[in-house]
């Protein structure tokens, strides 16, 4: 049986269905280097909410929230090749899975996360005060792809860039 959650009132199954598209929000110069160099893990810094990983979502307007914080904003628009996904090793941390694990993780105890392909979960808020011995709190939902495998479930098919985020290029 499916385990259900609570995000923002609506009741979320992550993995009932395969999504069909995941946003990385970035500024262009990022999206330039994706172009550059592929979609890879090690380009993240440590001491991020699940390690080392590319970081995508499946809401685009979190997307583009985050992607103004870098500057030029550009969100990139990524199809999930459903034969590849489904497969994939998945971990959904919630409660105290999700408090422990954003704490190793953003406290630097754990700069990998073993085992799995793909961590669904929502984004630690408060990382700096984590680090201080606070508590996590969370907002949204973030998918990482962790590794190799993942990133082959995932192609590149537009961009929304600047404030024109309403319009992809094809």
């Amino acid at each position: 049986m499916p385990e259900y959650v609570e995000i923002d009132d609506e009741l979320y199954d992550p993995f009932a269905e395969v999504p069909e598209l995941l946003f990385h929000g970035t500024s262009y110069e990022g999206y330039l280097s994706i172009q550059e160099r592929g979609i890879r893990t090690g380009h993240s810094r440590g001491m991020r909410d699940f390690g080392r990983a590319f970081y995508t979502t499946r809401n685009l307007s979190q997307a583009y929230n985050w992607a103004t914080r870098r500057g030029s904003a550009t969100v990139v628009r990524l199809r999930v090749d459903s034969a590849r996904w489904e497969p994939l090793r998945k971990h959904y941390p919630v409660g105290a899975d999700w408090e422990d694990l954003i704490t190793e993780c953003v406290c630097g105890r754990t700069e990998e996360v073993t085992g799995y392909d793909v961590v669904e979960g929502q984004v630690c808020e408060n990382p700096r005060e984590v680090t201080k011995g606070a508590a996590p709190k969370g907002f949204g939902t973030q998918t990482a792809l962790l590794n190799r495998t993942a990133i082959g479930a995932v192609e590149i098919v537009g961009t929304y860039e600047g404030e024109d985020h309403g319009n992809l290029d094809s």
